[in-house]
């Protein structure tokens, strides 16, 4: 019995293994294939089988006229546009990753823009401060050198009136 419980176990791991690399290739052709394709190769699959005689002793083949029929109708409606309307979907979703991409790079350029402005302005401020302070500088230099002529000046002026009245007192002092 021990055999015969192998056997039934190593039938059943065969059986779901081969089930299992049937669904894997399912899976894989689903992937790789539209609806519209993995109809065309069912119908494919299935005329191939019907023309071998299997379908003969089943009731898949009977209708085979009619499936056709309805294998065209469902494939001119419902496929047709869809292979589009995935493109458009598609073209649409690229377009609007490309427009959010820009968006996105135009703030960073803004932002860059805002912050230059600014460093600018803030150069341009610190050099009209120094400018300023300079000027500041020079207009004191200049009052103070002002000041200076001008009280040298009146310290010249002082020294002469006071030489003219020397010169007078010496003056009248020998007219005395």
């Amino acid at each position: 019995m021990s055999e015969e419980e192998n056997k039934k176990g190593l039938c059943t791991l065969r059986f779901a293994v081969v089930c299992f690399a049937i669904a894997a290739i399912g899976v894989y052709i689903g992937v790789f294939y539209s609806l519209q394709d993995l109809k065309k190769i069912f119908v494919h699959i299935k005329d191939q089988v019907h023309g071998l005689g299997i379908f003969a002793a089943t009731n898949f083949g009977r209708n085979s006229h009619n499936e056709k029929k309805e294998e065209e109708v469902f494939s001119s409606h419902h496929h047709q546009g869809k292979p589009q309307q995935y493109k458009d979907e598609r073209e649409r979703m690229r377009q609007q990753q490309i427009r959010e991409m820009q968006e996105k790079r135009r703030q960073q350029q803004e932002q860059e823009r805002m912050r230059q402005n600014k460093q600018q302005e803030k150069e341009e401020n610190r050099w009209q401060q120094q400018l300023v302070e300079k000027g500041m500088d020079r207009k004191q230099q200049q009052s103070q050198e002002k000041e200076k002529m001008t009280s040298q000046y009146q310290q010249g002026e002082q020294k002469k009136h006071q030489n003219e009245q020397k010169k007078r007192e010496i003056d009248s002092s020998r007219v005395v």
